[in-house]
């Protein structure tokens, strides 16, 4: 097979809405509150309490189950989750993505697994178009809400359409955890948000024939036609990289050596 290929840089910055983007001081804790299996249960427990995850403030205290000393903080977000609805009522959806997305101590890779589960209404582990149109409008109405320069999310028929656009693209009806990953990492609107919200700062792109996992890429497609940050590196200055047609390394700033590929002969 072709050799890998491979490249990396680092991140000049987006547009400006991005480049300012700050998480607002009343969610601040959101970011260390919950491990990732608090943000699985929370997920769970929304999709057994109600039907819509839509939710009243008795029911928002109940999703939340937290110490009563935190009250003051369940009711601020209650009130700036509801403050545009025509009933007091929460998106669940919009809230515990938001609680997915902005948490600082599960790694990006693991937030695509929680958000696909959050989204995978049926439970038939997969997401149809409209399920996918739901996340997007989720995910980009709950971080303007909490992350001070995220623009405003855009119109419901123009996510319609984007997310047309990618089941066309795909030729699929329903959108599996791997292709919910390529989105969330090929995407162009999705890119703008990744930097954001991940700590991959100065990011590895791989591309290329990854027959031997030697671009260390998350679920490891076969292929990789489009450059996509490899995120097993994330919180790492990656500052060298050497590939080949069996495997790959990264050096990084601290002088540890990263690899993936093939490991025959005790090579890696």
């Amino acid at each position: 097979s072709p050799p890998a290929a491979m490249g990396h840089g680092q991140s000049t910055g987006g547009t400006p809405h991005f480049e300012n983007a700050v998480v607002k001081d009343s969610f601040a804790e959101i970011q260390t509150l919950w491990s990732e299996e608090d943000l699985s249960t929370l997920v769970e427990r929304l999709k057994a309490q109600t039907l819509n995850c839509s939710v009243d403030r008795t029911k928002f205290g109940k999703l939340l189950q937290l110490p009563s000393y935190q009250e003051a903080l369940v009711e601020d977000w209650f009130l700036e989750f509801s403050c545009d609805k025509a009933a007091e009522i929460v998106d669940g959806l919009e809230f515990l993505s938001v609680a997915i997305l902005l948490n600082k101590q599960v790694e990006l890779v693991r937030k695509s697994v929680l958000l696909f589960s959050l989204f995978d209404l049926d439970r038939s582990n997969s997401l149809r178009k409209d399920a996918f149109t739901i996340f997007l409008k989720a995910v980009s109405t709950g971080l303007h809400r909490c992350v001070e320069s995220i623009p405003p999310p855009a119109a419901v028929t123009e996510l319609s359409g984007l997310a047309a656009d990618y089941f066309n693209s795909l030729g699929k009806q329903a959108l599996t955890q791997q292709d919910l990953l390529t989105w969330v990492t090929e995407a162009h609107a999705s890119l703008n948000y990744l930097s954001v919200l991940s700590r991959l700062q100065s990011a590895v792109f791989a591309w290329g024939s990854n027959a031997r996992s030697q671009l260390g890429l998350y679920l490891q497609p076969a292929v990789q036609i489009v450059p996509a940050p490899v995120l097993p590196l994330e919180g790492l200055r990656v500052v060298s990289v050497a590939s080949s047609e069996f495997h790959s390394l990264f050096l990084t700033a601290e002088g540890t050596v990263w690899s993936c590929g093939a490991g025959f002969c005790g090579i890696l």
